[in-house]
């Protein structure tokens, strides 16, 4: 994982949260074998919320479903 920066956009921001947990994901499909185009199921509160928010923007193909318990905001979808 890359140093904690100092400061960041909010674009820098969600990349450094959101790239971790893709390799993490693939990580885990590949211990148990599961095949990586196998949606996930998401469920996230509060600042998870909103960086669950944005996985499923950046990669809707890997999300099967999506549930946002009070979400700290949600991130502009893009046009």
């Amino acid at each position: 994982r890359t140093p904690h920066p100092t400061s960041m956009d909010s674009i820098a921001a969600e990349e450094y949260f959101i790239s971790p947990f893709q390799q993490w994901l693939c990580a885990v499909r590949s211990l148990d074998r599961i095949e990586q185009q196998t949606k996930v199921s998401l469920v996230a509160h509060s600042l998870g919320g909103y960086l669950a928010a944005c996985f499923a923007i950046q990669c809707p193909q890997q999300v099967r479903n999506l549930v946002l318990v009070s979400p700290i905001g949600l991130p502009k979808v893009p046009n």
